[in-house]
């Protein structure tokens, strides 16, 4: 089990997903290192990442002295025996392209700890696939955070069948300690659960259209000004949507006085 010590975490792609992994861990004061085998996008995604680290300060999601300290103590990977020598999590926040992937996940078993977790944040790839080259699968595991990822809470964790469950244990515990919500999927499926949950009312809302019950801008009317209010305050369930309502109308009394 990880402890109670917050982990050296190596962030490698400065992508919007990844500069949004790299500024969680930053605004939480963990030891933090990025790489991005394009440099153009590791010099663009700095600043993005530093700016991010700045608005969970401003929004009171970060602790200011924290989240400076390790900004300043930030270290940018001069290549990925760089990055990673000294992680103990490694977030793979490359594009979803299974085979650069593939090949990125080889070389980085090749340089890092044999004791560190690694996970690939993706919304479409399986981590059964991806390990395909690796000597140590049992290492690796997949992440699904919707973005911007230091905002949102929910976090899918969706490990291998190889995946052990020391490192599932980790993943889990580092991520609530980063105020975050992981929910551990007990297989790989397509689409992992958030991205199905999204399919099934784009579905519907299809087939709305399609039946020529609601024109389009009435379908979007019908979420963003509904079911989606409720879900926003507290969730989808009978008890949250009760919750949710109640919160509504709180909060509508409150701006009408």
């Amino acid at each position: 089990m990880a402890g109670s010590v917050s982990p050296k975490l190596t962030v490698i792609g400065l992508s919007q997903a990844g500069a949004g992994w790299a500024a969680l861990a930053l605004g939480a004061g963990w030891s933090v290192a990025v790489y991005d085998p394009d440099s153009a996008l590791l010099q663009a995604g700095l600043p993005a990442m530093t700016s991010r680290v700045e608005a969970l300060v401003r929004l009171g999601r970060a602790e200011h002295d924290a989240a400076t300290g390790a900004l300043h103590s930030l270290r940018v990977g001069r290549s990925l025996l760089h990055a990673v020598t000294d992680a103990e999590w490694i977030v793979d926040a490359t594009p979803d392209d299974a085979g650069h992937r593939q090949r990125l996940l080889e070389q980085v078993e090749q340089v890092a700890r044999r004791a560190a977790v690694v996970t690939c944040a993706t919304a479409t790839l399986h981590a059964s696939a991806l390990a395909a080259r690796l000597r140590r699968p049992e290492r690796l595991l997949a992440v699904h955070a919707l973005d911007p990822v230091e905002l949102i809470p929910l976090v899918e964790v969706i490990p291998a069948p190889l995946t052990a469950d020391a490192c599932v244990d980790d993943v889990v515990y580092w991520l609530r300690d980063l105020g975050r919500v992981p929910i551990v999927l007990a297989r790989e499926v397509p689409g992992h659960a958030t991205g199905r949950l999204s399919a099934a009312l784009a579905r519907e809302c299809r087939a709305l259209v399609e039946e020529g019950v609601l024109s389009a801008s009435d379908v979007e009317r019908a979420v963003a000004r509904g079911p989606a209010l409720l879900w926003a305050l507290a969730g989808a369930g009978p008890a949250a949507r009760d919750r949710g309502l109640a919160a509504l109308l709180d909060a509508l009394q409150r701006s009408a006085e």
